[in-house]
């Protein structure tokens, strides 16, 4: 089984920088690192993928 752990954010945003509803980029990169070891318990394996989305201006 491939286990693929994802990332979704605009090429606008700067992951170091902007929170993504967390109370800071810290807590959140710690929580998305925190998440792929617990992964790491049950899958040997596990590709890291991020994937940016162009906005589409209106």
């Amino acid at each position: 089984m491939k286990i693929i752990h994802t990332f979704w954010m605009d090429k606008v945003k700067d992951t170091l920088k902007d929170n993504f509803g967390w109370c800071s980029a810290h807590i959140n990169l710690m929580g998305w690192e925190k998440n792929h070891l617990q992964l790491l318990l049950f899958y040997v394996y596990i590709e890291k993928i991020c994937l940016y989305i162009k906005r589409t201006q209106k």
